[in-house]
């Protein structure tokens, strides 16, 4: 038949010091939930601002809209013109 495949020793590619403990895994999830939780809150404080930021603006239109409004309002120029 042909000649057997060669067995390969795979103990020399891995070695004690590589492993990691059975509690790493855990510390990792712990330290991605807590960058989550800081990313989260991060996007969190931005969306808030953001929102802050637009509800100023509308504000401030909506005022403008009114100065405007009044300013080009006949009646009201008859009003101080006396």
């Amino acid at each position: 038949m042909g000649t057997p495949a060669p067995t390969q020793d795979l103990s020399l590619l891995t070695s004690d010091e590589d492993e990691t403990p059975a509690e790493a895994p855990v510390e990792h999830d712990q330290s991605q939930e807590a960058n989550k939780k800081k990313i989260s809150m991060k996007q969190h404080w931005e969306i808030h601002h953001l929102v802050d930021k637009t509800v100023q603006g509308l504000a401030r239109k909506v005022y403008m809209q009114g100065v405007v409004k009044q300013a080009t309002d006949s009646r009201n120029w008859d009003l101080w013109s006396w």
